[in-house]
């Protein structure tokens, strides 16, 4: 019995080594032949498990860090200046306003007057010397028809609320009337300042500095003058 149960396996052996011997090429092929079939069965299931892999490490939340943008490419930006600074320093600097103009003469000036009628002579300021007493082209001349007066022979005369010292050029020249009129007559009962143009067109003004009383009967009034031209 031992030996017929011993029997098979080599029997199978010697059979298998008769067949190699006689059919080597045909054994080949047919080893081959089951490996291919072998690899074949196991393709499918290596391709699923290296997928799998790969689906695993793709989701475990590892990324790769984006390489920084390449900043030779990005075009220059030329500074923006500042155009505060620059228009402020090509803007000219405002010149300041023009100074008031500066008198030609100022001084006190004795007007006589002649009771009932005007005067024959007055001051006149528009010569070298302003202020000298003439019979001809008289800017000022003193009236004593009603009451003590100085005349303004152009007519172009205006009270200024203001001082004699504070009164400009300027002033007087928004306040004197265009056109000239018949001549003027400022009571020296009236306290006062008054813009008038000579003769000649320039500026001037003047205020009354001895009022008389009503009792009296000057003969000459004394006023203060600042002339420009």
């Amino acid at each position: 019995m031992a030996n017929a149960s011993d029997g098979a396996p080599q029997g199978q052996r010697g059979a298998f080594s008769r067949a190699w011997s006689e059919h080597p090429a045909t054994m080949l092929a047919a080893v081959i032949g089951a490996l291919a079939v072998l690899v074949a069965a196991l393709f499918p299931l290596l391709t699923k498990e290296e997928s799998d892999v790969n689906n695993a490490t793709a989701g475990s939340g590892d990324t790769i860090p984006a390489s920084p943008p390449d900043s030779s490419s990005d075009p220059q930006t030329e500074p923006t200046a500042d155009r505060t600074n620059s228009t402020a320093a090509e803007s000219p600097a405002k010149s300041p306003p023009p100074s008031a103009a500066k008198p030609r003469w100022k001084g006190p000036i004795k007007i006589p007057v002649n009771l009932n009628s005007v005067s024959g002579t007055g001051a006149e300021l528009d010569d070298d010397e302003p202020g000298n007493l003439v019979g001809i082209d008289d800017d000022l001349r003193g009236d004593y028809s009603t009451t003590p007066a100085v005349l303004v022979m152009t007519g172009r005369a205006a009270e200024v609320g203001k001082p004699l010292e504070k009164i400009t050029k300027e002033i007087c020249e928004q306040r004197i009337p265009v056109k000239p009129s018949d001549p003027k007559g400022i009571t020296a009962y009236r306290t006062g300042t008054y813009c008038f143009a000579t003769s000649e067109g320039d500026v001037a003004a003047f205020a009354v500095t001895s009022t008389p009383s009503i009792q009296d009967i000057p003969s000459e009034l004394t006023i203060q003058v600042v002339l420009w031209e």
